[in-house]
């Protein structure tokens, strides 16, 4: 989500309205079935090691079970890039809107 959603007129106009949709929807069952997946293997995850219902487990340990060390350290460190990501936009947005903000009061008040 975040500011592509700002994208979505124009990616709907390029794609025509139709197909714009319809690929609005498909990409959405696409998430919510990654989601599903991910919470189906933690839950079986927690049977198959006889874990209480009362603890969470995360999808790096999911992947820490079914991949090894490798694939821990490649979720640990793609959800890090991920979050990494997020900081740099929110920075370059928050650049901008204090500096035009700033500059703004300055001539205002000048």
């Amino acid at each position: 989500m975040g500011t592509s959603i700002l994208v979505m007129p124009w990616a709907i106009q390029q794609a025509g309205f139709t197909l714009g949709i319809f690929l609005i929807l498909f990409v959405a069952f696409i998430a919510w079935y990654c989601g599903y997946l991910v919470l189906k293997a933690t839950e079986d995850l927690k049977i198959i090691q006889n874990i209480r219902s009362s603890v969470d487990l995360e999808f790096t340990d999911v992947c820490l079970y079914h991949l090894g060390k490798p694939g821990y350290i490649l979720a640990l460190s793609f959800s890090m890039l991920s979050l990494i990501g997020a900081i740099i936009v929110y920075y370059v947005l928050m650049c901008n809107f204090l500096y035009y903000t700033g500059d703004y009061i300055y001539r205002k008040f000048k």
